[in-house]
């Protein structure tokens, strides 16, 4: 196996960076915890993801609208796929209360405020 890289700038990736190398906001959250430093490593050393290990949530500014943005795509993704879906079965699949779940498909547009 090659060495990683670590030669990589310190940048804010894009939404859309993200979603190219990872599949979803949520994956990429599930195995960085939404640090910068550690989503910048797999996105320049993409052959690791697959093999990745789940992390706990980081500290910090980023991690945290990183982690809510990673959320509302799960559950924007969990209403859709429902056939008839419910605050209350969107906030189980994703493992949130009920009132977070109804934040999360407010910001997604999914239902009215």
């Amino acid at each position: 196996m090659s060495r990683p890289s670590t030669d990589y700038g310190i940048r804010v990736l894009s939404h859309d960076e993200i979603r190219e190398a990872f599949g979803t906001l949520a994956r990429a959250a599930d195995i960085t915890g939404g640090d910068l430093h550690t989503l910048l490593f797999y996105f320049h050393n993409r052959e690791l993801i697959d093999g990745a290990a789940k992390v706990e949530r980081q500290p910090g500014e980023f991690a945290t609208e990183f982690c809510e943005a990673a959320n509302v795509e799960r559950a924007a993704a969990a209403y859709s796929e429902m056939a008839k879906p419910t605050i209350t079965a969107v906030a189980d699949q994703v493992g949130v209360c009920r009132s977070v779940a109804r934040r999360l498909l407010m910001a997604a547009g999914k239902v009215a405020p």
